[in-house]
């Protein structure tokens, strides 16, 4: 599939992938798996509960195998959602930087 990114001003970049029918658009990071276990460790002490230590997660897991997250996708597989999506994204951009010239 095709892909573009759209690099973010913190740790999270936009990924579009496209194919026959359908387009991806993804939430990405590097340390999407970090980001998930301190996302995860918060809750769990919020509940009293023990915390997860992701070195300890990692070594369980036997080689080549490895515990991964790169980010949250969703895809679209109708033509009118994706117009949808991009006059919503028009609107946004609108809102929040003022109409184009």
């Amino acid at each position: 599939m095709p892909k573009e990114t759209v690099y973010g001003d913190d740790k999270s970049d936009v990924v579009v992938q496209w194919g026959e029918d359908v387009v991806q658009l993804g939430s990405v990071r590097d340390d999407g798996f970090d980001a998930v276990i301190a996302m995860v460790n918060e809750w769990l002490e919020r509940a009293a509960m023990p915390r997860i230590d992701p070195e300890k997660l990692r070594a369980a897991w036997k080689p080549p195998a490895q515990p991964h997250y790169d980010g949250w996708f969703a895809n679209i597989t109708r033509r009118r959602q994706l117009n949808e999506l991009i006059q919503i994204l028009r609107r946004a951009r609108d809102g929040a930087f003022g109409r184009d010239a």
